[in-house]
Order: structure tokens, then sequence, then C-alpha cells
């Protein structure tokens, strides 16, 4: 659990590096509290959904690899998969039904839908190998850089 908790520092610190990158605006389709059903990541204007998977990742073998990894992926593929209710309820089915077999471990509660006010995106970013593990929001310290890029842009201008 320990080297879990690491791999999940890791995870926010390069998170907090790449919003110090970011020269581009937040767009204005995402909420800037991270909180809300429809923020999500965004990095250069474009909204991402990310997932870490890590070497200690031994119960959820869908987010194990053999090194830290962080995967980026841009909403757009999202929508053209999850395009209907009928597609994206038989998408979000059949990933459940295929990770029940491959984790020794349940599928996680934090597994939901883009925008369900039930849950938020970035608790998937990072799935704990056991479903009783509390992370905390890896975005704590992103809004405050955002807010303080943002605070910084405008004292410049």
């Amino acid at each position: 659990m320990q080297t879990l908790n690491a791999d999940y520092r890791k995870m926010r610190l390069t998170l907090d590096q790449l919003v110090r990158l970011d020269k581009s605006s937040w767009p204005d389709s995402i909420p800037e509290q991270i909180d809300h059903p429809m923020w999500e990541f965004s990095f250069a204007g474009e909204p991402i959904f990310v997932v870490c998977s890590t070497p200690a990742h031994v119960m959820r073998q869908s987010r194990r690899s053999s090194a830290f990894m962080l995967t980026f992926q841009p909403r757009w593929v999202f929508e053209k998969i999850l395009g209907t209710e009928k597609a994206a309820s038989a998408a979000f089915a059949e990933v459940r039904k295929r990770l029940i077999p491959y984790d020794s471990t349940s599928p996680s509660p934090l597994l939901g839908r883009y925008g369900n006010n039930e849950g938020r995106e970035y608790q998937q970013y990072f799935l704990p190998d056991d479903n009783h593990a509390e992370t905390g929001c890896p975005f704590a310290k992103l809004a405050q850089s955002k807010s303080s890029q943002i605070e910084d842009r405008e004292q410049a201008a």
C-alpha cells in the first residue's frame, strides 16, 4: 500500500507540473471547480481523461503496468464511442463485465459516467488497489496552481 500511495503522489505531482507548463486558458466548457460533475483535467485547451497505472497495482490488474504510467485520452474519443445513451450503457456494462474476471477485486465504485451528479471524474484517474482506500483529491494543488496562474497572467497584462 505504501508504494501505491507513492505512485499516487507521483501522479499528482506530474499533473501539477503539466498545469504549470500549460500556457492555454482553461476551456470555457469545463468548470474550474474540481468537485463539479462536469470538471475534468485539461491541457492546451483539450479536456482529457487520465488513467494512472502502476507496478503497485496488484489486485486491480486493469491498472497494473511495469512502470509508473499515465495515459491521456482526449474527451472526443469517448464522445465518438459513447455517442448515444444506448451505446454508452452497452460500453459501460461491457467494461464492468470484463473487469470482473480480470481484476482480483470488484470494479471500483468510483467508476462512473462523465457528468453524472453522483461521481467525480478525478476520482477515476487513480483507482486504489482495493475499494476501501481513500486517496483524496489529486487536484487540490492543481486548482490552486491554476488560480495562481490566472492571477499572474492578469497582473502581467
